[in-house]
Order: C-alpha cells, then sequence, then structure tokens
C-alpha cells in the first residue's frame, strides 16, 4: 500500500492542503469484492490548532460492480466525505474523544513525525461499496427459469409458485 503521509513536522497553524491519487493496487483492494475504475482522488484540509489535528475532505472514485440481479457489469462514482481526528497518543488516553460521531479517530505516537491515512482511505472506499449493486433500482433481473434478462427480452415462463402447505386449500377451492 502506497503511503499517504501528513507530515506533522511541516504542518502550520490553521489549514493545511494534501491531496493524493491512487490506483487499485496502490491501495491495496484488487483481491477484494470492490474494483475501482481508474484512480481514486484523495483531497484532505489538515486543520491544526495547537495540538490538535483534524482532516476533513473529500475522496472521489469510481467503483466496478455487476448487478446483483442481472448480472451486468456497470460503473458507478462515489464521492465521500471524510472526517478524522489525528490523536497523539495510544487509544486507551482517547478519552476526550468518545463522544465523537462520525469521524474516523487516527492515533501516532509521541515520536512519530509523520502519519499514514492510507489504511483509513482503503477502508472508506471498501466500506461505500454497496452489498447488493443494482444497475438501476427498475432492473428486472433474470428469468430464474429459464435466465433471459428480464431487461431486455421478456420471456414465456409461466411462474406459478405456490407454497405446497397451502394445495390442499386449492383442492378445497375447486370442489
Amino acid at each position: 500500500m502506497i503511503p499517504m503521509e501528513i507530515d506533522l513536522r511541516s504542518l502550520t497553524e490553521g489549514l493545511n492542503l494534501f491531496a493524493w491519487e491512487a490506483t487499485a493496487s496502490d491501495l491495496e483492494v484488487e483481491g477484494e469484492e470492490v474494483g475501482l475504475n481508474g484512480s481514486a482522488r484523495i483531497a484532505l484540509t489538515v486543520v491544526k490548532a495547537g495540538e490538535v489535528l483534524s482532516a476533513h475532505g473529500e475522496v472521489a472514485f469510481g467503483l466496478k460492480l455487476t448487478c446483483s440481479r442481472c448480472l451486468e457489469p456497470f460503473a458507478q462514482a462515489v464521492d465521500v466525505a471524510v472526517n478524522m481526528v489525528l490523536h497523539k497518543g495510544r487509544p486507551g488516553e482517547a478519552g476526550d474523544l468518545r463522544d465523537i460521531d462520525d469521524t474516523d479517530l487516527v492515533f501516532y505516537g509521541e515520536d512519530d513525525t509523520s502519519v499514514n491515512v492510507a489504511p483509513q482511505i482503503r477502508d472508506i472506499i471498501i466500506l461505500e461499496a454497496p452489498m447488493k449493486p443494482l444497475c438501476s433500482e427498475a432492473c428486472a433481473g433474470l428469468c430464474p427459469l429459464c435466465g433471459a434478462d428480464r431487461n431486455r427480452e421478456t420471456c414465456s415462463c409461466r411462474r406459478e409458485e405456490t407454497d405446497p402447505r397451502w394445495e390442499a386449500l386449492r383442492q378445497f377451492k375447486t370442489e
């Protein structure tokens, strides 16, 4: 994984801008269920106010997905807001940060001169992939009997689903 380093020594009070571009192999997401369509673009603004460091920005990327209904490949553009608090020390020492919601906490050591945010960016990309990707909300999917793509053609399969537990009632109705 390529490092996305924030050099702590070069940070000035106020706003500090960082930008990276990374491919799927750079972020080690190739073997995952997620496929990147091109590069991911990361822009972070690190705000330094004394010893407090916070990072806000955006990760923009495209996903290569397969529709879970019709099995057709498609691409989806994603823009994700990123919020991080960079905290010096260990996780057990972060009692004052417990009430922070919707923010990633990134811990670094007392002697560290830089913070690598690449693992957090990788996690953001993986977590943004939908569990059941759909090429469109109106996707009709594949026919379970003949396998025809119902978005492109209509099949002549007659689909009659009957729960066998209700069969006795059907006979009762016809008598």
